[in-house]
């Protein structure tokens, strides 16, 4: 496990046509052992019956959000470039307090400015041009919604995990 730490690792690369997203999860990046991870996770969204599909991933104990700027701006460039939406790879980035919302920032300082909308998942009727706020805010309500959603889709085959290391993990849930 230790040794695919701090490398990008990448299952396919960009296919002219596709269309990507970018999920971020950022931490302080101080490199102890019982630390929280950098994550930064790379995937083709399918269309129709295609099933969304792990492309690349990033994780690391010693990379901080604004570190973590600069791989997610190179993903998006070379992930960006192959792209049907002409916005290019889409982002989702954590924000809490301050982590996420500086690599969040910082991107679109450099000009990726498409990004995961928050919107009420809970309501009758979900209006995704509701939302306001950029990002996915982690809440008692939230995480355990996204970790539910994630498992489900791994379970009935509409994402396809190709990290050994997040297949690992995530049979201890």
């Amino acid at each position: 496990e230790m040794q695919a730490l701090d490398h990008l690792l990448v299952w396919h690369e960009p296919e002219a046509g596709a269309d990507y997203s970018i999920g971020i999860d950022t931490a302080d990046g101080l490199n102890k052992p019982d630390e929280d991870r950098s994550v930064m996770c790379g995937t083709r969204n399918g269309q129709g019956e295609n099933q969304d599909e792990q492309v690349f991933e990033l994780c690391s104990q010693r990379i901080n959000p604004p570190q973590m700027v600069g791989f997610a701006a190179c993903a998006a460039a070379w992930y960006g470039q192959r792209c049907a939406d002409p916005r290019g790879v889409k982002f989702c980035i954590e924000q809490r307090d301050r982590p996420g919302d500086d690599c969040q920032l910082q991107l679109k300082l450099m000009g990726f400015s498409f990004h995961h909308i928050m919107t009420r998942y809970d309501g009758k009727i979900i209006k995704e041009t509701d939302g306001q706020k950029q990002g996915w805010y982690a809440s008692p309500w939230s995480v355990p919604f996204l970790m539910n959603r994630f498992v489900e889709a791994v379970n009935n085959q509409w994402y396809k995990a190709n990290s050994r290391w997040l297949i690992k993990e995530m049979e201890n849930l």
